[in-house]
This record gives structure tokens, C-alpha cells and sequence, in this order.
């Protein structure tokens, strides 16, 4: 199945990426690094969720 025309143009990416700011002190949040390969990206991102719930 190929789908078209429902996702951001590859060409945005670098200027949503520049566009990102630092999470706030009172901001709950994670930044994981997305420079590894995409199964430790993803393994990195779901470690803080549990810290991220609601008290």
C-alpha cells in the first residue's frame, strides 16, 4: 500500500527541526537522541515515560 500526500514534505523537516526550543523547568518532557539507529532511538524515548505521568 503506498500512501501519498498525508505527510510533511521531507524538505520541512530541517526548518521544523531548527524551529524546536528547550523544554521549560515547568515543562514535563523527554528529549531522547535520535541519532542512533532507530530500535535504541525508540528504546531510549520509552524510558522516561513512566517519570512523565501525571502525580
Amino acid at each position: 500500500m503506498t500512501v501519498t500526500g498525508e505527510r510533511m514534505p521531507e524538505a520541512l523537516l530541517g526548518s521544523q527541526l531548527a524551529a524546536l526550543e528547550p523544554l521549560e523547568p515547568d515543562e514535563r518532557g523527554a528529549a531522547p537522541d535520535a541519532r542512533p539507529p532507530p530500535e535504541l532511538t525508540a528504546e531510549s524515548a520509552m524510558e522516561p515515560l513512566p517519570r512523565l505521568e501525571k502525580p
